[in-house]
């Protein structure tokens, strides 16, 4: 009976507790967030418990949650002296919003002519027909 219990103590004592630096456990929780590797795969590559990944994934969400609050309360401080500060930041935004469009429908200009020419070159029918029937 006393060498049973020897060796749950001996197990006990050779077990070691692995800290993980919160880079590496944020990397941890990425790769499982990213869907390409399950919980238990994490687990046994790493040497952790299903259970600890998943505090892991807390802790992370909250941390996630007090940025996005963070954010949120520097956005409502960010209030404008007056009214004409105000409407030249509006506008500043107003005219990168518009150099957005214009390249947005350049490029889209420039596909079509790509299209174009390879349904010319090849052929062959890209683009679809509109309507019911295609």
């Amino acid at each position: 009976m006393k060498d049973r219990k020897k060796t749950k103590i001996e197990k006990q004592t050779n077990k070691t507790t692995r800290r993980f630096a919160l880079a590496a456990r944020q990397k941890i929780v990425g790769y499982y967030q990213t869907g390409y590797f399950t919980a238990q795969v994490l687990c046994k590559k790493y040497g952790i418990s299903v259970d600890l990944l998943l505090k892991w994934l807390r802790e992370s969400e909250t941390i996630k949650e007090k940025e996005n609050e963070m954010s949120r309360s520097q956005i409502e401080k960010k209030k404008y002296k007056d009214k004409d500060e105000e409407i030249a930041a509006l506008k500043k935004e107003l005219k990168e919003k518009d150099k957005e469009l214009k390249y947005a429908k350049l490029k889209h200009k420039a596909l079509d002519i790509l299209i174009d020419i390879a349904e010319e070159r090849f052929g062959i029918q890209i683009k679809k027909k509109s309507g019911k029937w295609r």
